[in-house]
């Protein structure tokens, strides 16, 4: 019976050392958006031109909220408002 107790012992204290050492989201990272070249597919920057192909990459502005959504974006990414 003691060898039972204290394995269970042991295994309650690895799982609280376990989750002492997660690492939670708690939303306060800045999430980053990856915009993709119309033209190449590939991800093209945070420029007004793509970093592939150089294409240029035309933003659509939310008129709620004023965000910068990609030109075929039918909602915007920051509020939801239909662009």
């Amino acid at each position: 019976m003691e060898v039972a107790s204290a394995k269970a012992d042991k295994m309650v204290e690895d799982i609280e050392d376990q989750i002492a050492q997660t690492q939670v989201y708690n939303g306060d990272a800045e999430e980053e958006k990856e915009t993709t070249c119309p033209k190449c597919g590939k991800p093209a920057g945070k420029g007004n031109f793509c970093t592939n192909c150089g294409a240029p990459l035309d933003k659509k502005e939310c008129p709620k909220c004023g965000a910068e959504n990609q030109v075929d974006s039918s909602f915007c990414a920051e509020c939801g408002t239909q662009l």
